[in-house]
């Protein structure tokens, strides 16, 4: 699976489970700081943590200090969930391609079984098969068919 079809089961998933997402979104390697806060905002109001839900109703506010603060109640807030990866705040003010595409697999991973639907499930069955498929070798590969 390419990251093209990754990225429209991500943003598919995102849409089905309620994330506010512009028209025109090509992939959480377009996401913004206010995309990405809103996004992982709603996704940890949906897994049970209301005290994130109020961060995704609105853009960032424009001072520096309260979005210093807000991202890293929110890179707390996931690292809560189980996240093993390197987040804080300069994760969400500066977003990268690769480690947005992380955090918003492991929260779409977190999500309740009810709320993700049959849909979303297969879907997410699909990026694990080709995330475990990513790092195996070409002989691995021959191996295992």
């Amino acid at each position: 699976m390419g990251n093209e079809e990754a990225n429209e089961i991500a943003l598919l998933a995102l849409r089905q489970v309620g994330c506010d997402l512009p028209e025109g979104c090509g992939g959480v390697e377009s996401f913004s700081t206010d995309i990405l806060v809103r996004t992982t905002s709603h996704c940890l109001h949906v897994t049970g943590n209301s005290e994130m839900s109020e961060y995704g109703k609105a853009a960032l506010p424009p001072d520096m200090s309260t979005k210093f603060r807000i991202c890293t109640e929110l890179a707390e807030a996931v690292k809560k969930l189980g996240y093993r990866e390197e987040l804080g705040f300069h994760q969400f003010l500066y977003p990268a391609e690769k480690s947005s595409r992380e955090l918003i697999a492991f929260l779409l991973d977190r999500l309740p079984q009810a709320v993700r639907g049959d849909q979303v499930t297969v879907c997410m069955l699909r990026i694990h098969t080709a995330r475990r498929l990513q790092y195996r070798t070409p002989e691995q590969l021959r191996l295992s068919v």
